[in-house]
């Protein structure tokens, strides 16, 4: 429901939504700066205290692999490149799949888990590239596995990602990724640092990003550690420590503003 495509019925249904949210929100908390800025940019959140705060995760520091120090899987000479997520075409797994075909390199593989609409499709796109291997659905409980065997974690959106969560574990397991500057994907992955961005949509550009990787093992292990650190801002204990301090500020302005309103009308 874009300005420049929008039905009669999604414009009456947002007019009465800003309607009621501007009238009745104190606080509005938004898990990145591009959702935040995209609602304010359609006439929400006029009159609320906004804030932007990305998501907590467990680190669960425990369970975490050391790969810091390795580049790559040695013991097989294979890099590995992962895709996670929902195989729809709203998040662009047929651009990565395209890219990826085009690599010459013998020494890569893509995984492909999560389930999907377009599963079928994808896999006929696959089927002559024997380097590309769909893994299926699995429970969140059994994903990690996926992260601590992947390399680089490819994250190919076409359409608006406000913050996703896949990103953050991957950085969990120190693992670099690639993602599509769309969204609130760019604000997750410092270029160089943690990772890649490359245009939406542009098969050609993905390749050279992905050649790009495959050709500095020694830069994706200087991101590694670079991960592991940037992560430990999102510690769900810090999270929810600044969720507590927002609804306790945003209680306490609105019983001052309750008591001065309910003076003003005893005063009058």
């Amino acid at each position: 429901c874009t300005q420049t495509n929008i039905n009669p019925l999604c414009k009456i249904y947002r007019e009465f939504c800003k309607m009621v949210v501007n009238k009745r929100v104190n606080t509005v908390i938004s898990p990145s700066k591009f959702a935040l800025d995209l609602y304010k940019a359609n006439g929400f959140f006029k009159n609320s205290d906004t804030v932007v705060l990305p998501h907590g995760i467990d680190l669960d520091v425990e369970k975490t692999v050391d790969r810091a120090n390795n580049p790559c899987n040695l013991t097989k000479n294979i890099l590995n490149i992962s895709y996670m997520g929902g195989l729809t075409k709203a998040k662009g797994v047929h651009i990565l799949i395209d890219a990826f075909k085009r690599i010459r390199n013998k020494h890569v593989r893509l995984s492909v888990v999560g389930s999907g609409v377009c599963e079928n499709e994808l896999k006929r796109m696959a089927k002559d590239d024997s380097r590309i291997i769909f893994q299926g659905k699995f429970p969140n409980t059994e994903m990690r596995q996926f992260y601590q065997n992947s390399d680089i974690v490819v994250v190919p959106s076409i359409w608006y990602d406000v913050r996703p969560n896949v990103i953050v574990e991957a950085f969990r397991d120190g693992v670099p990724v690639i993602g599509a500057e769309i969204g609130g994907i760019p604000e997750l992955i410092s270029v160089n640092q943690t990772g890649f961005l490359f245009k939406p949509r542009d098969t050609e550009d993905l390749l050279r990003v992905l050649e790009l990787a495959i050709s500095k093992p020694q830069v994706l292990k200087k991101m590694r550690k670079n991960c592991l650190e940037f992560v430990k801002q999102f510690q769900m204990e810090k999270y929810l420590d600044k969720l507590v301090e927002i609804y306790e500020q945003t209680i306490k302005r609105n019983t001052v503003a309750t008591r001065s309103y309910h003076k003003s009308i005893k005063h009058n």
